[in-house]
């Protein structure tokens, strides 16, 4: 299942040429309140998001795994992102 869905990631990727911004990411997560971000700054989670993007510019998998993981946040409403809808292992630790 995770294998398919980094297949369509990249090939959704390869065809779009774009990805998610994490701009887009953060103000989902941020209006789910149920996720408990709390103190969290658009700006900084804008970064945090940069910043783990940017580590896997060297892992074409990771990489994937991270643009299909801020797919599934802007598609999932807040309830079943707070279910863990989009949780990946290889990703976060916990």
């Amino acid at each position: 299942m995770v294998g398919r869905l980094l297949s369509l990631a990249l090939l959704g990727a390869a065809i779009s040429g774009c990805s998610t911004p994490c701009s887009s990411v953060c103000n989902k997560l941020l209006e789910c309140d149920q996720l408990g971000f709390g103190t969290v700054s658009d700006k900084e989670c804008e970064l945090d998001c940069a910043v783990q993007q940017s580590s896997y510019e060297d892992d074409e998998a990771l990489d994937a795994a991270f643009e299909a993981y801020k797919s599934c946040v802007m598609e999932k409403s807040c309830e079943e992102l707070q279910a863990g809808a989009c949780h990946d292992s290889d990703l976060f630790a916990f």
